[in-house]
């Protein structure tokens, strides 16, 4: 699928790259780690971004077609009973097709989470190229020093980059909440803490309430029978 999309990211940075005054193994380093990984994820959105274009104008144009049919579905289109029965049968499975067809689409859509697929893999993209950018104009962080210094900084920067979106696509499959990740396995056992001090200044609060009507009531009594 991603053959069928092509990236011009390798064209614009492939001769930039090649006239870098590194060795020839740094050189192959960086079009392998960093132009390839470009090249992915601008391929990745690509094809986030055309199904989910596809699948919602499918929905889009289903929901306005299929309650127009529905509404002649019972329409007499001739004189001959016969003929009205063929279309209305045709009409009837024509709705049914398209209802299913309008289903799967928005099952795909919400499975697959392709708009937030699209955005997370151009964020990716756009980090990769700035960072790119960066480093072949010696700007930024890498103002200070040639290709050759600034080219242990520049990988850590792409391994930084794509760790962060490997575990973004960890999380994403395995369908756990942002705030339960593995990096922060005692979110919930803060969480039942701070419940259960909540339902003691509560228990207090409520017992302070109770005392203060419970004086507050004798003293009105012993005024009245004064």
């Amino acid at each position: 699928m991603l053959s069928c999309f092509s990236s011009n990211y390798r064209d614009k940075f492939t001769p930039i790259i090649r006239n870098l005054d590194l060795e020839e193994n740094r050189r192959k380093i960086i079009l392998t780690r960093f132009l390839e990984e470009v090249v992915l994820y601008d391929k990745k959105a690509k094809v986030a971004e055309f199904f989910y274009i596809c699948f919602s104008l499918i929905i889009t144009i289903g929901s306005v077609v299929l309650p127009a049919l529905l509404s002649i579905q019972n329409v007499d289109f001739s004189e001959d009973e016969d003929v009205d029965a063929t279309y209305r049968e045709r009409v009837y499975w024509f709705c049914w097709a398209l209802s299913l067809l309008i289903s799967i689409c928005n099952g795909l859509i919400q499975l697959l989470s392709l708009n937030k697929q699209y955005s997370s893999y151009i964020i990716v993209r756009e980090n990769l190229v700035s960072e790119g950018w960066k480093y072949l104009e010696l700007c930024d962080n890498y103002s200070t020093g040639t290709h050759k210094d600034n080219f242990t900084k520049f990988c850590e920067e792409i391994e930084e980059i794509k760790k962060s979106q490997t575990d973004r696509e960890a999380v994403f499959l395995n369908h756990k909440g942002s705030k339960n990740t593995p990096e922060n396995p005692d979110n919930t056992q803060r969480d039942d803490e701070g419940q259960n001090q909540d339902r003691r200044q509560s228990q207090v609060f409520t017992q302070e309430g109770q005392n203060q009507d419970r004086r507050q009531s004798q003293a009105f009594t012993q005024e009245e029978s004064v």
